[in-house]
């Protein structure tokens, strides 16, 4: 998550959003933030699923839940174009769904 940011800053590779070309600057001001949190985000499961923590699994869904506020809040604020917007929350309503029902077992 995090090269993906150095890369966009050093004007490296396309700039995607939802399967759609941005600019630059757009991309680092609409998806590095996110990009950035959801890195964290990550690096906190990984260390939870390594210690066998029982929290990582509510950060797994945390994410989705995460992309889709984010996505309907850029939306309402007409800052994301609407296509995108909907493209993320679709997309991470599906995953967030998928992934919540594996994150309910209380095996650990």
């Amino acid at each position: 998550m995090f090269v993906s940011i150095a890369l966009t800053i050093l004007d490296i590779g396309p700039h995607l959003m939802g399967g759609e070309k941005v600019t630059r600057l757009e991309w680092l001001h609409i998806a590095a933030p996110l990009v950035a949190v959801i890195g964290c985000l990550m690096a906190s499961i990984a260390y939870g699923f390594a210690t066998l923590k029982a929290w990582s699994r509510h950060l797994v869904v945390a994410i989705f839940v995460l992309i889709i506020v984010n996505a309907s809040a850029l939306g309402a604020l007409n800052v994301l174009r609407h296509e995108i917007m909907w493209r993320a929350i679709i997309n991470a309503s599906l995953f967030g769904c998928a992934s919540g029902g594996t994150s309910t077992s209380n095996e650990m």
